[in-house]
């Protein structure tokens, strides 16, 4: 602290220097907390405070560089991306299903040396998504009707989720494959097809009844993947009715779909 005050009152005067100096004495305290007396290396400094905290004592920042501390751009970038991870890996609980995997995924990569962590970064994001939509259609771990629904929606994403997806082959024993550039779009295209097919249908609806299996197919299809001959399928017993949609049983499965006049 009393070289930073000499160095300060150098830079700016010695009154100045009195007067902000109070707002860096707990940044010190801190420091000297964790350790004593010695100036910490760049990585430590970076660990400990992260980079946002250190943007806020840039003058700090200018006298460690002074006494030979100097804080690299890469080593902000791999600070702030080791900040990010920890927030994306603390999505799920770690002793969860879901936690268990997104752990191993990231210790997998972490242990490769070719690796940087902002590759890590950047691949945890469709891994957790993955995750988090098998999770919500209680289909554990993620399996090929978990991907290929991902991918419809996000075809995008399709390179950074191969290693996640040979992960899973791989560590897991799930039976998961990349589908093609083709099977992709064209699963994008019936989506589409699906959607508008709903919409003219909900237009009609405000005119007049619509074919009531037609509209069970559709939203079947659209909003869980079945095939769109299960509304015709269907036995009308296992067609449930309530406020809001209808409850569908099939094959062993329970699925929910709205209403035409919920959307109006």
């Amino acid at each position: 602290m009393q070289k930073f005050s000499q160095w300060l009152g150098d830079q700016v005067g010695p009154n100045k220097a009195a007067i902000s100096l109070k707002r860096y004495v707990p940044f010190f305290l801190e420091m000297e907390k964790t350790w004593s007396s010695n100036l910490p290396k760049a990585e430590e400094l970076l660990e400990h405070f992260g980079t946002i905290r250190l943007r806020k004592v840039l003058l700090i920042g200018q006298w460690l560089e002074s006494e030979g501390i100097s804080l690299s751009r890469e080593q902000k970038y791999d600070a702030a991306d080791q900040r990010r991870i920890r927030e994306k890996l603390s999505v799920f609980d770690e002793d969860s299903p879901e936690g268990k995997i997104l752990q191993g995924y990231y210790q997998h990569m972490a242990g490769k040396t070719n690796t940087s962590v902002r590759s890590i970064r950047l691949a945890l994001t469709p891994a957790i998504a993955l995750l988090q939509l098998a999770r919500e259609e209680s289909l554990f771990p993620p399996d090929q009707s978990i991907l290929n629904c991902y991918l419809s929606g996000k075809p995008g994403q399709r390179a950074a989720i191969s290693g996640f997806v040979r992960h899973l082959r791989d560590h897991h024993g799930v039976e998961i494959e990349l589908p093609s550039v083709t099977a992709v779009g064209a699963k994008r295209a019936q989506r589409k097809k699906l959607e508008q097919e709903m919409l003219e249908m909900m237009r009609q609806a405000r005119d007049g009844e619509i074919p009531f299996r037609r509209w069970i197919s559709i939203t079947l299809a659209y909003f869980h993947g079945l095939p769109v001959c299960v509304g015709a399928k269907v036995k009308d017993t296992d067609i449930r009715k309530d406020r809001e949609g209808w409850a569908i049983v099939w094959e062993g499965g329970r699925f929910w779909v709205p209403r035409y006049s919920s959307f109006y």
